[in-house]
């Protein structure tokens, strides 16, 4: 309705210019400048009017995020018991361009679990499971300037993990790494101009681990909050 009424105000400029031209091609001539000066004056006004802006969408300011996460994630625990709920904490940079429908995001993330157990015959076992993870995938922000912000993402992950049992001065441990896919969302809301706080839900699917000659794999859910900043 703005760009309408801003064409037919130009339209009914532009047609008065004509008119006033017409008038005085056709009047008799002052002997001043006056009747030229009104019709450059009229000429300007339109060009200035046809020079604003029509109300065409800006480019805007790109989205560009840092975030530190801190949360706890749900493996597996016929496979991972008794370490199958990990703390993790993260780091995630995020940036979308403006006047694009998508960008990216990288992070990397640590996740820890300890556990004292006693295990017949053998007694009690500390067991440690230790995660790291890497991933890159596709970012999307919406409604960026409210107060609370929906967000998603996936992509791929790489996680190196490591099972460990220290028993009586005795430690065994095995290792492997594998790729998957995440998908996650959740919202941000806004606490000022620069800050953000989100939580978070994260799922990883299509792993594949052995340890110990046994197969299983590091797929979870996971739930964390966000603190961050808008750069």
């Amino acid at each position: 309705m703005e760009r309408f009424t801003q064409g037919r105000t130009l339209s009914l400029v532009g047609l008065s210019v004509l008119v006033v031209s017409a008038c005085s091609a056709l009047g008799p001539r002052a002997p001043s400048n006056t009747s030229s000066n009104d019709l450059d004056a009229s000429l300007a006004t339109t060009a200035s009017l046809v020079s604003q802006d029509t109300g065409a969408p800006t480019s805007g300011r790109d989205y560009s995020t840092v975030s530190l996460g801190v949360g706890r994630r749900q493996l597996d625990e016929d496979y991972w018991l008794p370490v199958d709920e990990p703390m993790v904490f993260d780091f995630e940079y995020a940036h979308e361009p403006a006047g694009q429908a998508i960008g990216f995001e990288v992070g990397f993330a640590l996740a820890l679990a300890f556990e004292d157990e006693f295990v017949p015959p053998v007694g009690d076992i500390d067991f440690t499971n230790t995660q790291f993870e890497l991933w890159g995938g596709l970012r999307k922000t919406f409604m960026q300037d409210a107060l609370a912000r929906p967000y998603l993402g996936l992509g791929l992950t790489l996680l190196a993990v490591q099972f460990e049992g220290e028993s009586g001065g005795v430690t065994v441990d095995d290792e492997d790494w594998t790729v998957g896919g995440y998908a996650h969302g959740g919202f941000q809301f806004a606490l000022g101009e620069t800050y953000l706080l989100a939580l978070d839900l994260r799922i990883v699917r299509g792993t594949d681990v052995e340890l110990f000659d046994v197969s299983g794999d590091a797929d979870y859910e996971q739930l964390a909050l966000r603190f961050g900043m808008r750069l």
